[in-house]
């Protein structure tokens, strides 16, 4: 059924490889603040294809099927700057829930907020745009961006009631409008209510019935409009909302698929069989051990607690004196009953167990832990949310302050100058709250309401699953050897023992309820919260004669360095120098094909790629066979005030290039430095073409902005250092405990006397073959020639090699280390064993050069041991790329040659 997703079709007809060649238009990425991520840029490339191809349809409605968490507003950022440059000036958003909207005004309109998502300076086509908040589209302004923020409800009363200078329909029927409706789940009752209706699953506090007629009627006052709906919740049981989205839904990028990508914590659900008071006691400890875990590597973290109550506000009100009273009054003799419990309990493995011992080891004087405690969590730095929600309309002068102080606090928990620890609350919470250090859920009731007559979960667990997706954002973490990229992701999937996993992990304490447990862990399941059983863990350790050598012997790295630490006093680089001839080499390798034509399509593909093409790409080629005669230029070809006017054009001054290039000192230079690449013109000789004209769409929408983008992946500021360092190897393979999910891709290595490790756990059969099978003779080979201690590492993110480029962090999935007995040399050798199909791409390409640049460009550095690095000699080798015998042959060959003997 899937299959038939306008996602699929889209991608059966364009081709997913021309999808993700398309550029993200420099509109979008030099004016909105954050970088976007891998799926994002992709659902946009989705997008535009979409209107690329479609672009003559009617009112187009489109659906972004997203998780709770993967930045939809930011996309929305992006659509809003993309389509103010197609023509379109006035953006309607609503979505249901006041909180939501004063989190959207702050993402669009509050430029002091580290909240918000554009900019500072906004300038698209050398212009600069403002953002204008408005109420509605009668004195909109043509110039700018004009959006227009409300609820469903108030909109509803609006277009029902006509009020006077309200917003009328008829008022809109001549404006083009795009509508972003959020938390889009909620507008579809009509389509619903045949089988399942929302309100079933969403406890409104006023009738939804008409809303989706409401959006529909604003969607239909003008052929021109676009319906974008946002929605992490389609109900794909129902076969209405699927027949209503099935071929609208343009992107699906469901929480199981952005937790397999890494970008969500981790959820643990810990059973308690005490009370209220001992179950928050065992929140505060987890939550402040968290924040004693983070500071220890660098890290400000303040952790958040919510405490949840069922239903009623007098509940979570009675939860607050609870907490107040047990803070107020806490003894050593209470966390001391609560240790000997998770002792009893959880066998000594259990969070809580494990942070009462660290404190009790730190602490000698426990007072200061309990006075610690106090002064964390105290009245002052609680916050409890259970207002009825209102619309920002229907509120007094005295419930908006609150409300807006309130919604300030809640949606700027992150900040440094913002104190709360502790929020009590019900429901409010549920939907459109943006947490990143929300860490502990507490459920402060017993409550459970199945579904015995359709057999699944009930509401509540429904409802607390939603609460958990909220709270699995992921925090950035800046810690260890990991790039930049991956700072929002987690990083220690793979050591389960870890200290640091729990700044990653979201606990949901509650008492023991096996049968509510059960469910809520169905549910967070199917929402890709939570694994399907996986089959067991394991102790990685060295075997034993494998861990004797590590306690004595070496393995060196080097080190990611900031490139303004690096400079001589001369300023040139120490190392490789950066120049403009490492762009111009990329830049030679794209052919650049343009043509003029009204509404002119351009395509471009790189050279040696032809075998590579999709359908669509082949119909492309065919169809510019019918454009008469191409017309080759260079760029020198180009009159330079043509240059010069579409350089400007772009917001990428010469200021921002001469930092990064030292063969640069001016505009000139950098032309001069282009002038011999190649582009070819069809249509270019047509006589109703104006020749200047073509150039500077050619130079604004195609060349330029590839060198923007081609400089700014090249560019790093940081570089991986040309010296290596020692570590002791035993600091480096520490014993991990793993979870094993795929029983082929583990093997037992424990009678295999060159691998290190105890078991290795593959990613692929590749790497099983490669260090069972392939590399047994280079092993042989060594013995023969006297080598000796000869073992094979698995690195599974355990030492990095940062890239001397760029500083990019990699990780070989191996490392040979032996010793040539003569010489008394010691040989280490980073292996990776690669697919064909990943060979190829240019970034495990560069990987392989950097692997490859390393016999050459290392220098030792002892440190502070006592070694002779001159008795130690590093290399990489170029990727193993498959089975096929005479290429591994060849490989094996060609590794035996590196050594001596």
């Amino acid at each position: 059924m899937l299959s038939n997703m306008l996602q699929n079709i889209i991608q059966s007809e364009i081709g997913r490889k021309t999808i993700e060649k398309i550029e993200i238009p420099i509109s979008i990425t030099k004016n909105i603040k954050n970088t976007l991520r891998p799926y994002q840029i992709n659902s946009l490339q989705y997008f535009i294809a979409y209107l690329n191809e479609y672009d003559n349809n009617e009112n187009q409605h489109l659906m972004f099927n997203m998780a709770t968490g993967s930045g939809k507003t930011l996309i929305m950022a992006s659509l809003i700057l993309y389509l103010y440059e197609k023509g379109y000036r006035n953006f309607l958003f609503f979505v249901n829930s006041v909180n939501i909207i004063d989190k959207t005004r702050e993402n669009f309109f509050n430029i002091s907020s580290n909240k918000y998502l554009f900019n500072s300076e906004i300038i698209i086509n050398n212009k600069n745009i403002e953002i204008k908040e408005v109420n509605n589209f009668d004195y909109s302004d043509d110039y700018n961006i004009n959006i227009f923020v409300t609820s469903i409800q108030y909109l509803h009363n609006l277009l029902k009631e006509n009020k006077e200078n309200a917003f009328d329909i008829t008022n809109l029927q001549d404006k083009k409008i795009v509508i972003l409706a959020d938390e889009a789940h909620h507008f579809n009752a009509e389509t619903s209510k045949n089988k399942i209706p929302q309100k079933e699953l969403f406890e409104e506090e006023k009738s939804n019935e008409n809303w989706e007629n409401t959006v529909q009627t604003i969607f239909q006052s003008n052929k021109d409009n676009f319906l974008l709906e946002f929605t992490a919740t389609i109900d794909y049981e129902n076969s209405f909302i699927v027949d209503k989205y099935l071929d609208k839904t343009i992107f699906k990028y469901d929480l199981l698929k952005f937790r397999q990508d890494l970008y969500s914590k981790e959820i643990d659900i810990i059973q308690n069989d005490v009370d209220k008071k001992y179950l928050m006691l065992g929140a505060v400890i987890v939550s402040e051990y968290r924040r004693e875990i983070a500071s220890n590597n660098g890290i400000d973290l303040k952790p958040i607690i919510l405490f949840k109550a069922h239903k009623l506000i007098k509940e979570s009100q009675e939860n607050q004196e609870i907490f107040n009273d047990l803070i107020d009054n806490l003894k050593e003799k209470d966390i001391d009953k609560l240790y000997k419990s998770n002792l009893k309990e959880n066998d000594k493995k259990d969070i809580i167990y494990k942070a009462i011992g660290y404190f009790k080891n730190k602490y000698k004087d426990f007072d200061i832990f309990i006075s610690r405690i106090k002064e964390a969590f105290k009245k002052e730095y609680q916050l409890i949310t259970n207002e009825k929600t209102k619309s920002s309309e229907e509120k007094n002068d005295k419930d908006s302050k609150e409300m807006s102080k309130q919604n300030k606090l809640l949606n700027t928990l992150e900040n440094k100058d913002n104190p709360i620890r502790v929020i009590f609350s019900v429901n409010k919470l549920n939907e459109g709250w943006d947490v990143l250090n929300l860490f502990d859920i507490v459920r402060l009731y017993e409550k459970r309401d199945p579904d015995t007559k359709n057999k699944k979960a009930g509401k509540t667990a429904i409802s607390e699953a939603q609460l958990i997706g909220r709270g699995a954002r992921y925090y950035p973490l800046k810690i260890d050897y990991y790039n930049d990229d991956e700072i929002y992701k987690r990083k220690y999937d793979k050591d389960l023992d870890s200290d640091k996993r729990i700044l990653e992990t979201l606990y949901y304490h509650s008492i023991k309820d096996s049968r509510y447990i059960s469910e809520l862990r169905t549910v967070l399941r199917e929402h890709g919260l939570l694994d399907d059983v996986y089959c067991r863990e394991e102790d990685f350790k060295l075997k034993e004669n494998a861990k004797k050598y590590a306690d004595t012997n070496f393995i060196f790295s080097n080190k990611k360095e900031e490139k303004s630490r690096l400079y001589k006093e001369d300023k040139t680089l120490v190392g490789n120098k950066k120049s403009f001839e490492d762009i111009r080499t990329h830049l030679n390798n794209i052919t650049f094909e343009y043509i003029c034509k009204t509404g002119s399509r351009k395509t471009e593909h790189a050279i040696n790629e032809e075998k590579n093409l999709t359908e669509s790409e082949k119909l492309q080629n065919l169809k510019r066979e019918s454009l008469g005669k191409p017309k080759h230029i260079s760029f020198r070809d180009i009159k330079d005030y043509i240059k010069i006017n579409a350089w400007y054009k772009m917001n990428y001054g010469f200021d921002k290039l001469k930092p990064k290039f030292q063969d640069l000192k001016n505009i000139g230079e950098l032309f001069e430095n282009l002038r011999d690449i190649k582009f070819i013109f069809f249509n270019l000789n047509d006589k109703y073409i104006n020749i200047n004209d073509e150039y500077i769409n050619f130079l604004t929408t195609d060349f330029y902005p590839k060198l923007i983008k081609i400089i700014d992946e090249n560019y790093s500021e940081y570089v991986g250092t040309k010296d290596f360092y020692p570590k002791l190897i035993k600091d480096i393979f520490r014993a991990k405990k793993k979870k094993i999910y795929d029983e082929k891709l583990c093997a037992n290595m424990e009678n295999i006397e060159y691998y290190a490790q105890n078991i290795l756990y593959a990613d692929s059969d590749l790497e099983i073959d490669f260090s069972t099978k392939h590399i047994y003779e280079v092993i042989e080979y060594l013995k023969n020639k006297s080598y000796s201690n000869i073992y094979l590492f698995r690195n599974d993110q355990d030492l990095a090699i940062y890239n001397f480029d760029n500083g990019a962090a990699f990780y070989p999935d191996f490392i040979l280390i032996c010793e040539y007995k003569k010489e008394q040399i010691h040989y280490q050798v980073f292996l990776e064993p690669k697919g064909k199909h990943l060979e190829s791409s240019p970034e495990e390409k560069a990987k392989q050069d950097f692997l490859l640049s390393i016999k050459n460009n290392s220098n030792l550095n002892k440190d502070t041991f006592e070694l002779d690095t001159d008795k130690y000699i590093l290399f990489g080798m170029r990727f193993f790329t498959d089975n096929d015998n005479n290429n591994s042959q060849k490989w094996n060959d060609e590794l035996k040659n590196e050594f001596k003997g």
